[in-house]
């Protein structure tokens, strides 16, 4: 979590203090109640990066199908004006196809298990502008979908150790 992001949700957390665990808007992620109460728990700690995987359809030319399944990575980590730019939306892979993928795990599994490896063992980060090295679990928050057949819940579920998807 950048310094950003930390002074964010602490602000949020006062402001549930000072108004009786209510808020006046939700305006990002950041002020959901399952995230707070992640970084209350101690399920997300400042250091460690919130992942959001992201599967869809992608049509390549006009009047025609999708021609390809593209999934992505978004770190929630970096604030909503720029977190949905071209330069910050990590790729995870592409599935060249025409319909929807049977068995979606199966091209996501790479990547998921690079995920689950750096949720186990750490990524060691070098912070340029504190001269400090940490590490960060990265914390899959959301897996979203175009359609409802897509089933990722089961594959999410892998990633959190079985424990509840958040």
């Amino acid at each position: 979590m950048n310094v950003l992001q930390k002074k964010k949700t602490q602000e949020i957390i006062k402001e549930l203090q000072l108004n009786d665990g209510h808020l006046k808007e939700i305006k990002d992620f950041l002020y959901s109640m399952e995230y707070l109460n992640c970084i209350r728990s101690g399920h997300i700690r400042p250091e460690d990066t919130v992942l959001m995987l992201s599967l869809n359809g992608a049509q390549l030319y006009a009047h025609k199908a999708s021609d390809c399944w593209i999934y992505i990575w978004i770190i929630f980590d970096i604030d909503p004006e720029f977190r949905y730019k071209n330069k910050i939306v990590l790729v995870g892979g592409i599935i060249p196809r025409p319909n929807k993928p049977k068995n979606a795990e199966s091209y996501l599994f790479p990547g998921l298990y690079h995920v689950a490896a750096l949720q186990h063992e750490g990524l060691c980060i070098w912070d340029a502008s504190q001269d400090n090295i940490f590490v960060s679990y990265p914390f899959v928050a959301l897996g979203a979908a175009v359609r409802a057949t897509l089933r990722l819940s089961t594959t999410l579920r892998f990633l959190q150790g079985g424990s509840k998807v958040y």
